[in-house]
Formats: structure tokens, C-alpha cells, sequence
């Protein structure tokens, strides 16, 4: 009977300690009910500020890698496009060049040696155009991978350099 006797003493000891316990948490809770509500709403907010700005910064995070991938594709695209206006730019003023070359040699009939001569100054007149066109198309293509540059400001620039 002792042995039963002692956890009945213990439960009941410990029923007392919880309804005690409840009953100053009870008493607290009307006075500071205020503060209570107070509190919890000062929490909440914290959690929902602290979730919005994780959820901003993860859909920054995700949009920048998006407009990262997208300029790079948009800065080869340009490139490309350069390159090709370039070449095709290089080879059409060299073929005018050269025809315009060809029928001034072609128009003159003397063969004296200032027909030589003007030959010569014609055809060195032509190379050094061409050394000239291949200069520039050389640093605007250094220019233009170091710097960026965008499109029109080249064309207008080679624009300019033809005239």
C-alpha cells in the first residue's frame, strides 16, 4: 500500500503545481492582455516583412540572372550582325575602288612614261585606300569588342569615313 500510496502523493502534488502555475498565468493574462496582443502583432509583422523581402530578393536575384542572359544574347546578336555589315561594307567600297582604278587605267592610251607613271600613282592610290579600309575596320572591331559600342554609333562612323 506504500508503494501506491507515494505516486498518488506525486500526482497529486504536481496537479497542484499545474493549477497553481495556470492560475498566476491567468491572473497575468488580464493585466497585460494589452501588451500580450501588442506583442504578437510586432511578431507577425517582423515575419511577414522578414518573408516579403526574402521573397523580393529571391525574384531580384532571379530576374537579374534573366536580363544578364538575355543582354548577352542581344550583345552576340549585334556583334554578328556588325561583323557581317562590316565584311560586306569592306568588300563592296574595295570592288568600287577597284573598278573605279580599272577604268581610269582603262581610259588612258598613251604609253608614254607618264602613263606609267600615272599607273603607278593610280594603283598606289588604291592600295593605300585599301590599307586604309582594313585600318579601320580593324580598330572599330578592337574598338568595339573593348568598348561595346553600340551599333548605329559604328555605322555612322563608317559612314563618315567612306565620305
Amino acid at each position: 500500500m506504500k508503494g501506491i500510496k507515494l505516486p498518488k502523493k506525486l500526482i497529486s502534488v504536481i496537479v497542484i503545481v499545474v493549477v497553481l502555475g495556470s492560475g498566476v498565468k491567468i491572473a497575468f493574462a488580464d493585466q497585460d492582455i494589452s501588451f500580450m496582443l501588442s506583442k504578437w502583432f510586432d511578431n507577425k509583422t517582423q515575419e511577414s516583412i522578414s518573408e516579403i523581402d526574402q521573397a523580393i530578393e529571391k525574384e531580384q536575384m532571379e530576374q537579374t540572372e534573366r536580363l544578364k542572359k538575355e543582354l548577352q544574347d542581344a550583345i552576340q546578336n549585334a556583334e554578328e550582325q556588325l561583323d557581317t555589315f562590316v565584311d560586306t561594307e569592306k568588300t563592296t567600297r574595295v570592288q568600287e575602288l577597284e573598278d573605279y582604278a580599272t577604268d581610269l587605267i582603262q581610259g588612258i592610251d598613251m604609253e608614254t612614261d607618264a602613263s606609267q607613271e600615272i599607273k603607278q600613282q593610280l594603283e598606289q592610290i588604291l592600295q593605300q585606300a585599301k590599307d586604309e579600309m582594313n585600318a579601320v575596320v580593324t580598330s572599330k572591331q578592337a574598338s568595339q569588342s573593348a568598348d561595346g559600342q553600340s551599333d548605329d554609333q559604328e555605322e555612322d562612323e563608317v559612314t563618315s569615313n567612306q565620305e
